[in-house]
């Protein structure tokens, strides 16, 4: 037999296991090792900052609607003399034209801190770099350490960077390319904070 069919004839577990064992820590850091930049860029649609603005909110504002209600339900029912049929007839016009007002007050609100974020920050780009955040806008460029970011919040489709309680850099799912760059990004940021 030459040595060449010698070789090819060497049983799998005579070698393999060593050369295995030998590279299994290679392999374990090059799964943990997050890329060295994962890129980013797009435009924030109107949506994507209702949903960004809502989960800046604390918690107890996003039921900013109810306090209105709250007030007139005590200075009703504190008021001497009132008489419930005419309570009824208030309360019912109140609850009606009242969420039909807030709705309209919300979205005209909204729709104006859009305008005003789009012109400011215009198309956004960067990256996240085992360094930081980098983030360009058309008129501003920032870099911010990892040991600044306070935490990360994620739903499906959009990541948030806090940077102090109310204040967070906001990615949306449409800032990538691909699902497979979407997975990278979250699972490399959660993995840059969790340090």
């Amino acid at each position: 037999m030459s040595d060449r069919a010698a070789a090819r004839n060497i049983p799998v577990g005579a070698t393999r296991p060593a050369n295995i064992a030998a590279l299994q820590p290679a392999l374990i850091e090059m799964e943990q090792t997050p890329p060295a930049s994962i890129a980013f860029a797009g435009t924030v649609t109107r949506e994507e900052f209702a949903r960004i603005q809502s989960r800046l909110l604390p918690a107890w504002a996003r039921w900013y609607v109810f306090y209105p209600v709250a007030v007139v339900v005590v200075l009703a029912v504190s008021l001497p003399g009132a008489r419930l049929s005419e309570l009824v007839v208030d309360f019912a016009a109140f609850f009606v034209l009242f969420p039909i007002g807030m709705a309209l007050v919300t979205q005209r609100v909204r729709a104006h801190a859009w305008k005003q974020a789009t012109r400011l920050n215009g198309r956004v780009h960067g990256a996240i770099t085992p360094e930081g955040i980098e983030w360009n806008t058309e008129r501003t460029a920032s870099r911010f350490e990892w040991a600044r970011i306070e935490r990360v919040a994620r739903t499906a489709d959009l990541t948030l960077a806090f940077y102090s309680p109310r204040r967070a850099f906001f990615f949306p799912r449409s800032f990538f390319a691909s699902e497979a760059q979407w997975t990278a990004f979250n699972q490399a940021i959660a993995g840059y904070v969790a340090r």
